[in-house]
């Protein structure tokens, strides 16, 4: 189970990092609606010409393959809320490396997500 469980952070970890470094390349970019609106294909050009955006969505693939794996071994009922993970890494990855602004009530919410995973944790089957 342990293996299983470390495959699924790390499937977790690469979400993170695919959001981040998504998020980064197209704020190098700058506001795309305008541009996909008027011209898909430029969009997708433009898209594909980030180098950050091209890994972000490396990580995703990654991630997927890993995903995979964990679900050949894991329950999906307790696979997926421990996706929620990701929700906290996501406000940890945008506080520490966008530099974003977290409210209070977000960190609560937050850690409501680490207590029901954790609870959710708890049923994994001891093997």
């Amino acid at each position: 189970m342990f293996f299983s469980l470390l495959l699924l952070f790390v499937s977790v970890l690469l979400g993170v990092g695919g959001q981040l470094t998504i998020k980064m390349g197209i704020t190098r970019i700058g506001d795309l609606s305008g541009l996909f609106m008027a011209s898909p294909w430029y969009f997708l050009t433009a898209v594909a010409k980030s180098p950050l955006i091209l890994l972000g969505i490396g990580f995703y693939a990654v991630s997927m393959i890993l995903w995979l794996l964990v679900l050949s071994r894991v329950d999906l009922s307790l696979a997926y809320p421990m996706l929620a993970l990701g929700y906290v890494g996501i406000l940890l990855a945008s506080k520490f490396f966008l530099h974003e602004e977290i409210p209070a009530l977000r960190w609560v919410g937050t850690g409501l997500i680490v207590i029901g995973v954790f609870l959710n944790a708890l049923t994994a089957k001891r093997i």
